[in-house]
């Protein structure tokens, strides 16, 4: 018998798992990633192969699928003809414009798709039409599924009156074995404090959010509790004794929103069999609060900065907020703002109109020096490129991943180990792949004046933004000092930090010496 050729390319294994009840079906990461490498080898593909992972994801959408993703982009990106293998078609597409889409990069970048289930050659009309026949059925039992589990989940509501399973909300406890919500007592007595609050000491959101975070209650995921996850607690009815169904995304209240009550009306709402925490006069109280106060959002806080300006201490953007008669504006640290000052007890604030005179005045300097120069290139001959660093650091990430697979393959790294290690490293090459594009001078009139340009009254809030933004990375705010990272455009005379002494920005830019100029009218500087 003549061997055959080794195959051109190199063999792209993709597997995918969305709920551990998989696993006992034949769909375990396990056993994908053993078919696919027994395929290979016998197949005459040598190692390493390269290994996608999605774990917990639905093959509804490829948007949040991050491992086939990356997969298709590196298909693409290969100079050979590589090959892309995966147990079953619906572990990869239960859609059939993503199918259809994904199938066109494949080929037009000289690659083949092999499903083990069904054998078929894509290269030929007759086998592109069969897959796009499988497609069409792996979405139809994608949505024959999701139609069967909301049938049952109705059925349960209805007849039953029971909570239909997932996540039990906060304040309650699954019992799988009676299938009845039980009371968590340390966190139905913060329930009771946050419906208290609102409906009879008149409380905002986020004021009980702080008091909340400062008494020690975390939501059901760890986190400190902010205005979000409060709003979607006070309009939800489990806690008055109902049980609802169809409330959907309706629930998932934006931090924006001010306080719209969800449309009731598209709920299938029924008398739960659970002990209520609060009486129905109460969540009648915080319901008709949450309808008066209308629907709508907050009003926009956008600023000349906006974007790139982070705390010092903590890292979160700082906002802007109104102070006094809201003519003077702050910029201060998120987490304080949504978490209360226990978040950060370092975090700064700053009055807006000091730090905008300070970065213009700043960075007008800045780009003066650097024209002075002549927009010099720093140690051009020596001038390390960014793309080639981040090709650099893409690949050692991906000798890296060949290297652990091969480890995972020869027994060298349990199951759990390997899932860890590669799902870190599928994070790296995402965070890497959506890193912009090395930074690249604006074009820049060597006569024009910064400072001024952005005092126009002809240009707009949002070109102003974009004019900073293209020559600031990040402006971090600490209670001494102002540090502006510029972007790295490498060139003689150009700082890529500037650190700003907060005394001396008060200093210089206080409110009292601008008035004359009609800058300022907002009093005293903090």
């Amino acid at each position: 018998m003549i061997p055959l050729p080794p195959p051109p390319g190199r063999l792209r294994i993709y597997v995918r798992v969305s709920t551990d009840e998989q696993v006992n079906e034949g769909y375990s990461i396990d056993a994908q990633i053993e078919a696919c490498i027994q395929w290979g080898l016998k197949r005459g593909f040598s190692p390493p192969f390269c290994l996608y992972v999605d774990y917990g994801l639905s093959a509804g959408s490829m948007e949040k699928r991050a491992a086939l993703r990356l997969l298709l982009t590196e298909l693409e990106d290969s100079k050979t003809s590589d090959t892309m293998v995966t147990k079953f078609l619906d572990r990869a597409w239960r859609d059939v414009a993503d199918a259809a889409a994904s199938l066109k990069r494949i080929k037009a970048s000289g690659g083949s798709l092999v499903m083990l289930d069904f054998p078929i050659d894509t290269s030929t009309m007759e086998g592109e039409i069969f897959f796009y026949n499988l497609s069409s059925f792996a979405q139809y039992e994608r949505k024959r599924i999701g139609k069967r589990v909301h049938d049952t989940n109705l059925h349960i509501v209805s007849q039953h009156r029971r909570w239909v399973g997932g996540r039990a909300p906060y304040g309650y406890t699954y019992n799988p074995d009676t299938k009845l919500l039980e009371i968590h007592e340390t966190q139905a007595e913060a329930v009771r404090l946050v419906f208290e609050r609102y409906t009879k000491d008149r409380h905002g959101s986020q004021r009980i959010c702080k008091e909340l975070n400062r008494k020690g209650y975390v939501t059901n995921e760890g986190n400190p509790w902010q205005s979000t996850s409060l709003l979607c607690l006070l309009r939800n009815p489990v806690y008055a004794g109902f049980i609802a169904y169809g409330r959907g995304a309706k629930v998932r209240a934006s931090s924006a929103l001010v306080g719209a009550p969800d449309d009731a009306a598209t709920w299938i709402l029924v008398q739960g069999k659970h002990e209520p925490i609060i009486s129905l006069e109460t969540w009648e109280a915080a319901k008709e609060r949450l309808r008066s106060r209308g629907p709508g959002r907050a009003p926009s806080r956008q600023h000349l900065l906006s974007g790139i300006v982070v705390c010092a201490a903590c890292s979160s953007p700082m906002y802007a907020r109104p102070r006094g008669d809201a003519t003077q504006i702050y910029l201060g640290c998120g987490k304080v703002s949504r978490y209360g000052r226990e978040a950060c007890p370092e975090g700064a604030y700053l009055l807006h109109s000091l730090l905008e005179e300070a970065v213009l005045d700043a960075l007008s300097r800045n780009l003066a020096n650097a024209r002075a120069k002549g927009f010099t290139p720093r140690n051009r001959a020596r001038a390390k490129n960014p793309t080639e660093a981040r090709a650099h650091k893409r690949k050692h990430w991906l000798d890296k991943r060949d290297r652990i697979t091969d480890a995972y393959i020869a027994g060298g790294l349990s199951p759990e180990r390997y899932r860890a290690q590669l799902k870190d490293l599928e994070g790296q090459l995402q965070r890497l792949e959506e890193d912009a594009e090395p930074p690249v001078l604006p074009e820049v009139d060597p006569s024009f004046d910064f400072e001024a340009l952005m005092r126009s009254p002809d240009l707009t809030a949002e070109e102003k933004r974009s004019g900073v933004a293209a020559f600031v990375e990040r402006i971090l705010i600490g209670n001494e000092a102002v540090e502006i990272h510029y972007k790295p455009f490498g060139l003689v005379g150009w700082k890529e930090t500037e650190r700003l002494d907060r005394q001396e920005i008060r200093e210089k830019w206080r409110p009292s010496r601008r008035n004359s100029q009609g800058r300022f009218t907002d009093g005293t500087d903090q």
